[in-house]
């Protein structure tokens, strides 16, 4: 039953992705970058600040 939700989910998701790009037509491209892009900044803020509070723990002796 799981899958079948799952199934439908994507398929649904599926439907809204093609929707928008056929009402975007050709500025599809320009919002896939820059919705790739934003992410990729939001994860690469994540991942750093992560390495500097780990990288601070460290230096301070604290156990993790």
């Amino acid at each position: 039953m799981k899958a079948i939700g799952y199934f439908l989910l994507f398929f649904v998701l599926a439907m809204i992705v093609i929707l928008l790009a056929i009402v975007l037509g050709d500025a599809a491209p320009w919002y896939f970058a820059w919705i790739i892009g934003t992410g990729l900044l939001i994860l690469t803020s994540a991942a750093a600040g992560f390495l500097f509070d780990t990288q601070e723990e460290k230096s301070k002796g604290t156990p993790q």
